[in-house]
């Protein structure tokens, strides 16, 4: 019951806000994500193995959905379209392996689509595993086993990345600017992996009640949106060497740190190759 009252009145409080379009009352730390600077170095290991291509398609053989427009007030509507791209398997030391899409329109030859989606694999092999691979203790939107990220879209326009958990994909938007990549791979990948179980859980609950305090503006918006913001948080303070700001975001939100701590450790998720 405390639980379920729990969510409620969370759930109230957050969407209010979003609707209402003002986060007055609402405390946050960082004004966005960026503002926490990349964790995550080029020099850094990475669980990605190699990347093979697949086929360049023809005659706007695929159907997706874009991303919102890159508004700072979030207006605009995602747009259903076709497209052709290059296709490419990236492959991970565990075996995991996700699909690369990237759209014509953007990549005008397969030496650049190779060389952007090989980019974008790099940096996502080094990201924790949990959040790349999932785990048998996580579970999607349908209740089912967690599978992860399986497909990536790499497309044409300054949008928002967004992740669409139904199909264990997200688009990523190269163009769109003041991005730090490893910071909202971390954000579109807990989407697919994470934040479905996590949202549920009796501790992280009581986490956000007890912080009185969001780590972002964007944070605020909804249950999914805190747990996308906060793993990049979770990840610096645990998972890196930069003391400095480990005191302020553990200042903001210690409840959640030692929530995600336990989730961790409870369900024995695989931080490879981040040593967490």
């Amino acid at each position: 019951m405390k639980k379920l009252l729990a969510i409620i009145v969370l759930g109230l409080l957050f969407i209010g806000n979003a609707n209402a379009g003002t986060y007055k009352d609402r405390k946050y730390k960082f004004e966005s994500l960026s503002d926490l600077g990349s964790v995550i170095k080029k020099k850094d290991p990475t669980d990605f193995k190699e990347l093979k291509f697949i086929r360049k398609s023809e005659g706007k053989e695929f159907l997706s959905t874009s991303g919102r427009p890159n508004r700072k007030n979030l207006s605009g509507k995602r747009k259903t379209y076709l497209y052709d791209a290059y296709v490419f398997d990236a492959i991970y030391n565990s075996g995991h392996v996700i699909n690369f899409y990237v759209d014509t329109d953007y990549a005008k030859n397969s030496e650049k689509a190779e060389k952007l989606a090989l980019s974008y694999a790099k940096t996502i092999g080094q990201i924790p595993l949990f959040l790349r691979e999932a785990s048998p203790a996580l579970f999607d939107v349908l209740r089912q086993r967690s599978a992860g990220i399986k497909k990536i879209i790499i497309a044409k326009g300054n949008n928002r990345w967004w992740a669409d958990p139904i199909l264990n994909q997200f688009f990523i938007y190269p163009q769109a600017p003041r991005v730090k990549t490893d910071l909202i791979v971390m954000h579109e990948a807990s989407h697919l992996s994470l934040d479905t179980k996590l949202v549920l859980d009796d501790v992280w609950i009581q986490a956000i009640i007890d912080d009185q305090m969001n780590i972002t503006k964007y944070a605020i918006t909804s249950f999914g949106e805190d747990v996308a913001e906060t793993i990049s948080f979770w990840v610096a303070v645990r998972c890196t060497d930069r003391k400095r700001l480990k005191k302020k975001i553990l200042k903001a939100i210690p409840n959640r740190i030692n929530a995600l701590d336990k989730f961790v450790k409870d369900n024995k998720l695989n931080t490879s190759p981040m040593v967490c």
